[in-house]
C-alpha cells in the first residue's frame, strides 16, 4: 500500500482514483464487444456459415464474449472487498433507464419511428424485461455480491478454488465441448467469473511486476480462440458437418474455456503492472458502460 500511495502522490492523483491499467483493460473489453456486435448485427447471414467470409467472422467476433468476461471479472475484483452499495445499484439502474428511453426518443424524433407496445414495455422496464441481457444479469450479480463476498471470504482458499473449478466444469467445459447447458446458465456463469476475480483479490495470483510470462500466456490463450474456430470452420465446411461448424461458434461464447482463460490472464497481467494514473484513460474507462448501452440498444442497431 505504501508504494501505491507514493505513486498517487507523485502523479497528483487522489486516493480513490482508479488504476489506469485496469481501465485500459476495460476499454479493450468494450472494443472486443463492439467488434462482436458488428460481426453479428451488420452482415452475418446463413450464406456465410460455411463460406470464406466465416473466417473473418471468427476473427473479429469470437473475442466479444471475452470482453463480457473481462467486465464481470473487473467488477468482481473491485467489489470483492466492498460493502454493498445501494447508491451504485441505483446508478446502474438509472443508466439503463436513461439510455433505453434516450434511444427511443432519438428513434422517434430523428427517424420517425413509431414504437409498438412491446418496444415501449422493453424501454420502460429495461432491467426486468431483459432489454439489455448483460445489464440485467449484472444487476442481479450486484444484488448477490454480499452473499458471494461472504462465501469467498469464509470458505478458505482451497475450497474457493475447488468451487471455481467445479463451476468451470459445469458451466464452461461441458457447454464448450459437449453442448451441455446446465440450469441458470448465464447467472451461474457470472457467479463463476465473480468468484474467480474474488479469488485474485483475496489470495492473489498475479505475476511479479516486470515479468513477461503473463502477457505471453494471455496471447497464447487469445490465439487459441480463432485458431480452433478456424480449424473447425475449415473441417466443417469441407465435410459438411454442421456440428463441427457449430463448435467453431461455441469457442467464442462467453462461457468458452478459451475466452475465460484469455480474460483471466489479461486481468492477471494488468494487475501485475505498477498502478498508474492517466486521467484521459480513466475518463474513457468510465464511459464504456454507456457506450455498451447505446450500441446494444435494439433501436440503435435496427432503426
Amino acid at each position: 500500500m505504501g508504494l501505491q500511495n507514493t505513486i498517487r502522490e507523485l502523479s497528483g492523483a487522489p486516493k480513490a482514483q482508479r488504476n489506469s491499467n485496469i481501465e485500459l483493460l476495460r476499454i479493450a473489453a468494450m472494443l472486443m464487444i463492439a467488434a462482436y456486435h458488428y460481426s453479428i448485427y451488420s452482415f452475418y447471414a446463413e450464406d456465410l456459415y460455411s463460406s470464406p467470409g466465416k473466417y473473418f467472422i471468427d476473427l473479429i467476433g469470437n473475442y466479444g464474449k471475452t470482453g463480457v468476461n473481462l467486465f464481470v471479472m473487473i467488477s468482481g475484483y473491485y467489489l470483492a472487498k466492498q460493502e454493498f452499495s445501494l447508491k451504485r445499484l441505483l446508478k446502474i439502474a438509472g443508466q439503463l433507464w436513461f439510455y433505453s428511453l434516450f434511444t427511443l426518443a432519438i428513434a422517434a424524433l430523428a427517424f420517425g419511428y413509431s414504437a409498438d407496445r412491446g418496444i415501449l414495455r422493453l424501454s420502460a422496464f429495461p432491467i426486468t424485461s431483459g432489454y439489455y441481457w448483460f445489464a440485467s444479469y449484472y444487476v442481479l450479480l450486484l444484488l448477490l455480491s454480499p452473499l458471494l463476498n461472504r462465501f469467498a471470504a469464509s470458505v478458505g482458499k482451497d475450497k474457493l478454488r475447488l468451487s471455481i473449478l467445479l463451476l468451470l466444469f459445469l458451466y464452461s467445459i461441458l457447454p464448450t465441448f459437449f453442448r451441455v447447458h446446465m440450469f441458470f446458465n448465464e447467472q451461474c456463469w457470472f457467479v463463476t467469473l465473480y468468484l474467480t476475480a474474488a479469488y485474485l483479490r483475496l489470495y492473489g495470483s498475479a505475476e511479479p511486476s516486470g515479468k513477461k510470462r503473463g502477457v505471453w500466456r494471455a496471447l497464447a490463450w487469445g490465439a487459441c480462440i480463432p485458431a480452433f474456430a478456424w480449424a473447425c470452420t475449415f473441417i466443417g465446411s469441407r465435410t459438411g458437418n454442421v456440428s463441427i461448424l457449430d463448435l467453431s461458434n461455441r469457442l467464442g461464447t462467453d462461457s468458452s474455456i478459451f475466452g475465460y482463460m484469455f480474460a483471466l490472464e489479461l486481468l492477471r497481467y494488468s494487475l501485475s503492472k505498477e498502478p498508474t494514473f492517466i486521467p484521459a484513460v480513466n475518463t474513457l474507462g468510465r464511459a464504456t458502460f454507456g457506450v455498451y448501452l447505446f450500441h446494444e440498444s435494439i433501436l440503435a442497431r435496427d432503426v
